[in-house]
């Protein structure tokens, strides 16, 4: 998806600086190409229509240019979701227009229980199948009748609209968390905390790499000073309009992915401008220091209560990596962590927990059944006269060829 997006804005950008109406077409049907894999990338759509009518008067210089250019464009960007459409329509025999979740996720990010954030269908269990299979359930319970993919998102768009008319006020207040999470310096995870890993990576911890507040706050500022350049207004448009796009849902570190690759197109701005008037006009440089501080100590608001980066309280990280030990055989580790998650999630109450603390504990049992049972194989062998010949995995009782932990693990994870 980000290939697909940054490719396509290149190529933009492109078109303005050369002239070319190629670059302009490749652009769209790249960004086309994308919304395959995330249709919110269509919310450029209004960005097509400013760059062919307004943006591009300079070169693309007569009204029927112009429109043939946007037309073309906007189809090359549709051309792509229509073709998933029919194929929907011709295999599953629902003419859902790319996939169908769309009003699942309108309905997370937009009813009296959402924080702006957390994943989660309310009434749903906070696992992967609960909030697909669930979520279909109550759809279907609550309209009567069997209900096709498309009707099913549908019926949540409903919700979410029907929870905009009954409590405006709500709603409202909602927008502004979801705008705090946004501009906000903390990384809120979705099922990756980049924190819990950063952690246990030595490259990833080496202070070379920036966080997303260094790169807001030289972003904005960065945006400002080149915003009447016409080759960045293909990177402005869709700075705010992904960024509109993202609010009509929910926030979450990895959605906020190509907005952070934007803005570092800008970040390098004000330290190069910096850097050339240092000698010549200081005021100027203070001025651009000033403002980028400014951007980042207001960043930094949302970090009051956050604890989404204290590694030692992130119970289902822990739950995870244990899962990772325990699928490689390493039984000792894999119990000592699956314990290390559940004390966490004693001294840290996490929402939705429940599920995955009871999967941990089937799993703690099989890591320790696993560690028995290989002792006992190597036993075995070296009483009748294997000695020095080690088992890693025995067969246990289960069949296959792995060991009946991981086949235990397997069978209790969320599904991905």
């Amino acid at each position: 998806f980000m290939l697909l997006v940054m490719a396509g804005l290149w190529c933009l950008v492109r078109a303005r600086n050369s002239r070319s109406v190629r670059f302009a077409l490749t652009g769209a049907a790249l960004l086309g190409l994308a919304s395959i894999s995330r249709p919110t990338i269509l919310v450029f759509l209004p960005a097509l229509v400013w760059l062919g009518l307004r943006s591009w008067r300079d070169w693309l210089t007569t009204p029927r240019i112009r429109f043939s250019t946007l037309a073309a464009m906007i189809t090359l960007m549709l051309l792509p979701g229509l073709a998933l459409t029919v194929r929907n329509q011709v295999v599953g025999g629902d003419a859902v227009f790319i996939s169908s979740q769309g009003g699942l996720n309108f309905y997370i990010g937009n009813n009296p229980e959402s924080d702006g954030r957390t994943a989660v269908v309310p009434g749903t269990s906070a696992t992967w199948a609960g909030g697909y299979e669930q979520a279909i359930r109550m759809a279907e319970e609550a309209e009567g009748r069997s209900l096709s993919p498309s009707e099913v998102s549908g019926h949540y768009y409903r919700l979410g609209f029907r929870y905009w008319a009954s409590d405006p006020g709500g709603a409202l207040r909602l927008y502004g968390k979801k705008l705090r999470l946004l501009l906000g310096a903390a990384e809120q995870s979705n099922n990756k905390n980049p924190h819990f890993w950063r952690d246990l990576n030595p490259l990833l911890r080496l202070p070379i790499f920036s966080s997303w507040a260094i790169i807001f706050s030289l972003g904005i500022v960065g945006l400002f000073l080149v915003r009447r350049r016409p080759e960045s207004t293909p990177l402005n448009l869709f700075a705010m309009l992904y960024a509109v796009g993202l609010m009509l849902f929910f926030i979450n570190e990895r959605f906020r992915v190509p907005e952070t690759i934007v803005l570092a197109s800008f970040a390098g701005v004000p330290v190069a401008i910096a850097v050339e008037r240092w000698r010549e006009n200081r005021t100027q440089v203070a001025a651009i220091g000033i403002a980028a501080i400014a951007v980042l100590t207001l960043s930094q608001l949302d970090r009051v209560g956050f604890k989404g980066d204290r590694v030692e309280a992130d119970a289902f990280s822990q739950y995870t990596l244990a899962n990772m030990y325990l699928g490689a055989g390493d039984f000792d580790r894999a119990a000592n962590t699956y314990l290390a998650a559940l004390d966490a999630a004693r001294g840290f109450r996490l929402a939705g927990f429940g599920e995955v603390e009871r999967m941990a504990r089937d799993n703690l049992v099989g890591a320790r059944f696993g560690r028995v049972a290989e002792e006992e194989a190597t036993q075995k062998l070296e009483t009748s006269g294997g000695r020095g010949r080690r088992v890693n995995r025995p067969e246990l009782p289960g069949g296959g060829d792995r060991a009946f932990p991981y086949s235990l693990r397997r069978q209790n994870r969320p599904s991905r």
